[in-house]
């Protein structure tokens, strides 16, 4: 029979309320106290169960995170940093990946007796889930959110600075034939990358050789390779919104190696925003 908190009482010769004190760190508890509660677990071998611990502390030591993904470069490195800061801090990581096709809430994240806190990475739904943790008083901070404002804790990177300072790499390195391949509309950071691409190109008095449609995946960057091999037609350097677009075009370059060849002798930038950074913040 497994040994319980009564147990454990009887034994060190102290209260319930004591050992569970000492369970759930309270300071106010002698530490001759708390070294006889340990020492009494050891002995008897208990183990306190988390469910029981997080309802008498009142928390989970979980924070929720809801994405619309995990087929993305960017959010498996921001995932991987908050994990690991998490940790250093006691608490756990749990995920939900959502579409924008679903139902807002998401009900079995968004509970307070289940999640500390939730964060929102390049939410698809944002007003909704924002209203529905504010609803539910659950404390939460987005991450490269689609519709910034000044009330709604957030972590924003600069996609238009990054974006312009990427094109202005490739001019400087004498490039004229500049295309760009996008990333989906419906997200801020690829519609900023396109306008800081757009910016940089005019005050260079160029025009774009092509900005091609792309869903930050391997098939974008292959997909507008085809088309340019295709037409006859290839840019000197590429703008490419993020790195599975750029390896799609390397990969292109194996496909069709004698006609990509001379493009490959050129250029290609991605934007990088740092993962560590956003996730640590």
């Amino acid at each position: 029979m497994k040994a319980s908190i009564y147990d454990v009482a009887k034994k060190s010769g102290l209260s319930v309320v004591t050992v569970s004190r000492v369970l759930n760190h309270d300071p106010s508890v002698r530490e001759k106290n708390r070294e006889k509660v340990l020492q009494v677990m050891q002995e008897l071998d208990y183990r306190p169960k988390a469910a029981a611990r997080s309802l008498a502390k009142g928390k989970t030591s979980l924070i929720g995170m809801k994405l619309s993904t995990l087929d993305d470069s960017f959010f498996d490195a921001v995932v991987k940093v908050i994990s690991e800061r998490l940790a250093e801090r006691g608490y756990f990581l749990t995920l939900s990946v959502s579409t924008d096709k679903e139902p807002a809430g998401s009900p079995l994240l968004f509970q307070e007796e289940h999640v500390d806190g939730v964060i929102l990475l390049s939410p698809m739904r944002e007003e909704e889930d924002r209203k529905e943790l504010e609803k539910r008083g659950i404390p939460y901070v987005m991450i490269d959110h689609q519709h910034p404002a000044p009330a709604v804790p957030a972590i924003v990177v600069d996609n238009y600075a990054g974006a312009l300072m990427a094109t202005n790499h490739l001019i400087g390195l004498g490039h004229r034939q500049i295309a760009h391949i996008a990333g989906p509309e419906l997200f801020l950071s690829s519609r900023e990358r396109e306008r800081g691409f757009r910016q940089a190109m005019l005050e260079a008095g160029l025009e774009p050789f092509s900005i091609e449609p792309g869903q930050f995946q391997i098939s974008s960057g292959l997909e507008a390779a085809d088309r340019w091999i295709s037409a006859g037609r290839l840019p000197t350097a590429v703008f490419a919104a993020d790195d599975y677009t750029a390896l799609g075009m390397m990969d292109a370059s194996r496909r069709r190696a004698s006609a990509f060849r001379r493009m490959c002798r050129s250029s290609a930038s991605t934007t990088r925003s740092s993962p560590r950074s956003s996730g640590r913040s």
